[in-house]
C-alpha cells in the first residue's frame, strides 16, 4: 500500500490483496467535463418533459421524461464522486469512499478496450460524440447478477462493470493494461487451485 491512499480502500482490501492500482475521483475540472459531457441529453429530456406536459397528449411519456431527466442528474452526481481500486483479485467501485460494486477477475471474462468513437457504426460514433464518451474499460461476469430494484434505479448493470468517464480521459491504456493482467493473473491462479 502506498501512503496518500483514501482510508475506505485500505478498509476494503482483504488481507491477501494486492493493490494493483487506485483510480481517484475527478477533480473540480474533471468534475465540471462530466457535467457538461451530460448537458445535452438532459436539454433533450427537459424539452420532451416539457413538450410532453404542455401539450397534455401522454402523461406516460411526462413522467417517463422526469424519471430520466432525475435519473441523468444523480448518474452525473455519482460519476463525479466514483472512484476504482483494481486490485490483484478484483476491481471495486466506490462512489463517494462507498463501496457500489466489485467484480472478481477468476468469475469474469477477459476485459475489453470499448471506444464507440472508433466504431464502425454511424449511431455509435454519433452517441461518442453527442455524450463527449472517450474510451473505457468494460469486464463482463461470467454469471450476472440477478436484476433487483436497487440496481434498476441506480443505474448499475449487474452483468458488467466499466471504467471511464463521459467528457473525461483517464489513462485508458494503462488502465487496459493493468485490468488485462490481473485478469489473466486471476484466471491461472483459479486454474492452479482445486
Amino acid at each position: 500500500m502506498s501512503e496518500g491512499l483514501p482510508p475506505y480502500v485500505s478498509t476494503e482490501l482483504q488481507n491477501s490483496e494486492t493493490l494493483v492500482s487506485f483510480i481517484p475521483e475527478p477533480d473540480v475540472t474533471a468534475r465540471r467535463r462530466i457535467i457538461l459531457a451530460i448537458i445535452p441529453p438532459f436539454v433533450v429530456l427537459v424539452i420532451v418533459f416539457v413538450w410532453a406536459f404542455s401539450d397534455r397528449t401522454s402523461v406516460i411519456a411526462g413522467a417517463g421524461a422526469v424519471y430520466l431527466v432525475v435519473t441523468l442528474f444523480v448518474s452525473a452526481l455519482r460519476l463525479c464522486r466514483t472512484s476504482y481500486v483494481i486490485s490483484a483479485r478484483r476491481v471495486i467501485r466506490f462512489v463517494g469512499g462507498k463501496k457500489v460494486e466489485d467484480l472478481v477477475f477468476a468469475e469474469s471474462a477477459k476485459p475489453v478496450l470499448l471506444d464507440h468513437a472508433a466504431s464502425d457504426f454511424l449511431i455509435w460514433r454519433w452517441m461518442a460524440r453527442f455524450l463527449s464518451l472517450g474510451p473505457v474499460v468494460e469486464a463482463r461476469r461470467l454469471k450476472p447478477e440477478p436484476w433487483t430494484v436497487v440496481t434498476f434505479f441506480t443505474s448499475r448493470d449487474p452483468s458488467r462493470m466499466r471504467i471511464g468517464y463521459p467528457g473525461h480521459s483517464l489513462a485508458i491504456a494503462k488502465i487496459f493494461d493493468d485490468v488485462t493482467r490481473t485478469w489473466a493473473s486471476a484466471q491461472d491462479t483459479a486454474k492452479a487451485t482445486p
